[in-house]
């Protein structure tokens, strides 16, 4: 689930960024680029913290 959702916030935040920044015609919005790079790093902290929830530790139990 941690990896479902991190995935789509990372896209999410991938997409604003690139909207804000590069495909904008009119002008560049830097501080929903910069809202848009911090919904990225949601996204990708949610998908470590679901890697590293699930990973086995030394006794061999999830």
């Amino acid at each position: 689930m941690y990896k479902l959702s991190g995935l789509f916030l990372s896209g999410l935040g991938l997409a604003v960024m690139l909207y804000f920044n590069l495909f904008s015609l009119k002008a560049p919005n830097p501080m929903f680029a910069l809202i848009g790079s911090v919904i990225f790093a949601i996204g990708l902290g949610s998908i470590y913290i679901g890697r590293y929830k699930n990973k086995p530790d030394k006794n061999g139990q999830a």
